[in-house]
């Protein structure tokens, strides 16, 4: 479903603008990764349940956007990054938590 938000089967769509699709939601994916994990790093070991339940719900709120994209096209591009960026947050958030989970027990 993501290709037919890009524009796969349309005659008007080029693949310069599928590709710079990608690129900008890898690119929104990847800085707020990086971001997220400067201001998080040092917190994450005193409040490890509320993260993991944090990173649950952006894993849970980053594919519903993606899902949503698909019915919205004038918000395909928005909503694909703000996907990238929940998905993001849930990869910072949740392998160190489980890892202090799993340290624990």
């Amino acid at each position: 479903h993501i290709f037919e938000g890009l524009g796969v089967g349309r005659a008007s769509a080029t693949a310069l603008v599928a590709t710079m699709s990608f690129a900008l939601r890898d690119f929104f994916g990847i800085c707020s990764s990086l971001a997220f994990s400067a201001v998080v790093s040092r917190n994450l070991a005193r409040h490890v349940k509320q993260w993991k339940f944090f990173s649950a719900l952006m894993l849970d709120l980053g594919l519903a956007m993606k899902v949503t994209a698909n019915l919205k096209r004038q918000w395909f591009l928005p909503l694909l990054c703000g996907g990238s960026i929940c998905e993001a947050m849930y990869g910072v958030t949740t392998s160190p938590c489980t890892s202090i989970i799993n340290l624990h027990w």
